[in-house]
């Protein structure tokens, strides 16, 4: 017998709904039934539904089958197959990751510094440069990609950073209207801490930190 309150399908012989325990009408007509079948049912919160959802449940879930809420603390069994991540052995000794990629991570370039700029947001955005070449332009594929300014190319120009000689270097990369370096146009050079680059109408500050 369908509870008229929240919509929980209960057994004929029941006086109570199992889960909103409303009264159940026994003069519920079975053709009325039949014909609401193939309505749209929308649980609403009740009592003895999902605290997080309000998702009817039987009392023996022990998670709620729409959101996957655990219900009291429940814990749900883990499936058999789960693959547990093994510590690198380049670790050091005691240190444990567990969760996310760990072989990225390890694998992820030093960071060696950063662009600072307040040309596209009056509080400052900042953007991480890391050891190798970091291109600068609206490329999407760039390391680092500035949108807005129409004046900077795809790929304006690129950063290097080497550990064996510890320098930045920049160099244009055949940007329609060049690159700026403490307002000089250079097409290449070696970057100082706080040198401002300005390409289009966006100016950059460098930011070394110290290796």
């Amino acid at each position: 017998m369908r509870c008229q309150n929240c919509g929980w399908d209960n057994p004929q012989e029941n006086s109570k709904c199992e889960k909103c325990n409303v009264p159940l009408s026994s003069s519920i007509d079975d053709s009325r039934e039949q014909k609401n079948t193939d309505e749209v049912f929308e649980p609403r919160k009740t009592e003895q539904g999902c605290p997080e959802c309000g998702y009817p449940m039987k009392p023996s879930d022990k998670k709620c089958p729409q959101c996957g809420y655990l219900i009291n603390g429940s814990v749900v069994d883990e499936p058999k197959n789960k693959v547990i991540p093994k510590a690198n052995s380049t670790l050091s000794k005691g240190t444990v990751i567990s969760g996310g990629d760990i072989e990225n991570k390890i694998d992820q370039k030093k960071l060696v510094g950063f662009l600072i700029t307040y040309s596209l947001d009056p509080n400052g955005l900042y953007f991480p440069l890391y050891e190798g070449r970091n291109y600068v332009g609206r490329d999407r594929t760039s390391s680092v990609c500035i949108q807005g300014d129409d004046k900077i190319s795809g790929k304006h120009f690129s950063i290097l950073y080497r550990s064996v000689d510890k320098k930045f270097k920049y160099r244009d990369e055949q940007s329609v209207n060049g690159t700026f370096i403490n307002d000089n146009l250079s097409d290449e050079g070696e970057l100082s801490d706080h040198d401002v680059i300005q390409i289009g109408s966006t100016k950059l500050i460098t930011i070394i930190i110290p290796q």
